[in-house]
């Protein structure tokens, strides 16, 4: 797990050495309820999600954050 941040950009990097995202039986990959529910929480947050499926599984989550204004 990795949290940073730049300016207005915060990411959000999780990852293991795991088997990765199975395909089922039709040959796609399967998206379980889990990565549904991420997906929809990236969405509201107006984020974006990357899906890395090498070497077991990586997600890169990026949200930009408000910025507050000096006053």
């Amino acid at each position: 797990l990795k949290i940073s941040s730049a300016g207005s950009n915060c990411e959000l990097i999780v990852k293991d050495d795991g088997i990765g995202i199975q395909k089922n039986s039709n040959g796609e990959k399967f998206s379980g309820l889990g990565l549904q529910i991420v997906n929809k929480l990236v969405s509201q947050l107006n984020g974006e999600i990357e899906i890395l499926n090498k070497t077991g599984m990586e997600y890169r989550i990026n949200i930009k954050t408000a910025q507050k204004n000096a006053a």
